[in-house]
């Protein structure tokens, strides 16, 4: 399980921050470089079934919430490359439930999706690394949010990562089959 001070209950909604330190930045990648390790080591536990349960009644399956994660995660690094090298670049959003329910989105493979957030993520914190706080101030203009700097994109992501996560071993402990 990873654990951060930034996010004390990951299943809350995102804690508020105006401002990020260097130390926080650097936690939230940490988060990001660790997620791939912790799904692979919980994917390797699941039974046949457990795939299907979800964390809540009406809720998005194990499987569907792995999937996401490697579509938004693959969203969010392409949109953060955008904003240091096209600043200011108006983004697509897209319909994430909508996603969840095509064929790759609801597919009993999971393993192909942490596959994919493992290479993902590894490039990931490389990229973010070598920013510097002029690039982490820097922002791209999302339709529904407005505009983003890299640095509470940064912040979003980890706690979108950990939510997920805390979702799938609530899922896991609760046995709920939606």
């Amino acid at each position: 399980m990873i654990t951060s001070y930034l996010f004390p209950d990951p299943l809350q909604a995102m804690p508020a921050r105006s401002t990020l330190t260097t130390a926080d930045i650097e936690e939230c990648i940490k988060i990001l470089y660790q997620i791939p390790d912790e799904l692979e080591r919980i994917e390797e536990t699941f039974s046949e079934d457990e795939i299907l349960f979800s964390y809540r009644e009406d809720g998005w399956k194990i499987k569907q919430i792995i999937h996401h994660m490697a579509d938004s995660h693959m969203n969010g690094y392409i949109r953060m490359k955008l904003a240091v090298t096209e600043p200011g670049k108006v983004i697509t959003a897209y319909d994430q439930d909508a996603w969840s329910l095509l064929a790759d989105g609801n597919d009993d493979e999971i393993y192909s999706s942490i596959l994919i957030l493992m290479g993902l993520h590894e490039r990931w914190a490389i990229f973010l690394q070598s920013l510097n706080d002029e690039q982490l101030a820097m922002a791209y203009n999302h339709p529904e949010k407005g505009v983003v700097t890299v640095s509470h994109s940064i912040y979003s992501y980890a706690w979108h990562a950990l939510h997920h996560l805390a979702q799938i071993e609530l899922a896991i402990e609760n046995k709920i089959t939606a």
